[in-house]
């Protein structure tokens, strides 16, 4: 969380497993901003947007994350 108290039961995975119970089997959540661009880079492909929606560590991921995809791919 970016600063607030957790809440007992709402995160990442209760999210992810909420999405694809309801029809969003893609859905899935990442440890890290390295596991964010390794799993990106085998699905973005030149052209497409991706959109990072949040508060705190993401919006330090976001800023790095197109040439982490770079590097994930080699």
């Amino acid at each position: 969380a970016a600063g607030e108290a957790p809440i007992e039961g709402v995160d990442a995975e209760a999210l992810a497993a909420g999405l694809r119970r309801r029809g969003h089997r893609a859905a899935a959540t990442v440890a890290d901003a390295r596991a964010l661009a390794a799993e990106l880079a085998g699905v973005v492909r030149a052209d497409d947007l991706v959109v990072c929606l949040g508060a705190g560590d993401i919006t330090k991921w976001a800023a790095g994350l197109a040439d982490a995809i770079s590097e994930a791919r080699g």
